[in-house]
């Protein structure tokens, strides 16, 4: 456990957020709410329990956060991104799309491609969305 200093809570209420790492048929989904980079160093602390399959976006896909520490951390093959057509905030940032692509993550996203849905088996993950047909 982490006190709210250290998980900088101090550096505003996103950084607050909960995070959850699901384990289920051996496949890990990290989960990271609204977080920004200031929390990535505590998150780094987890050490290999850090990475996960898939990896909700944090913060929508921010320009403050997606550090390229917490994604070696995290090792994702997929990231699904949040966020609404046209947004006023202009979230996903370019920099953290270029960032996940960069490091080779497979990156889906609801202004894009609708609802995102991950089957989990003990073999396999589907990946559907609701414009696209399955991955």
């Amino acid at each position: 456990m982490f006190g709210s200093e250290e998980l900088g809570v101090s550096h505003g209420l996103n950084n607050g957020s909960v995070v959850i790492r699901l384990d289920y048929c051996g496949r890990k989904i990290l989960l990271t709410g609204d977080i920004e980079r200031e929390t990535d160093g505590a998150l780094l602390r987890w050490g290999d329990r850090l990475h996960a399959d898939i990896l909700k976006a944090a913060h929508h896909g921010s320009r403050t956060s997606s550090s390229i520490a917490f994604l070696r951390g995290v090792r994702p093959s997929w990231v699904a991104v949040s966020c609404g057509i046209k947004n006023k905030f202009r979230h996903p940032s370019p920099e953290v799309i270029a960032r996940y692509k960069d490091m080779g993550v497979e990156v889906l996203r609801t202004d894009l491609g609708g609802a995102i849905r991950f089957v989990v088996g003990r073999d396999s993950i589907c990946v559907r969305t609701c414009l696209s047909e399955d991955k």
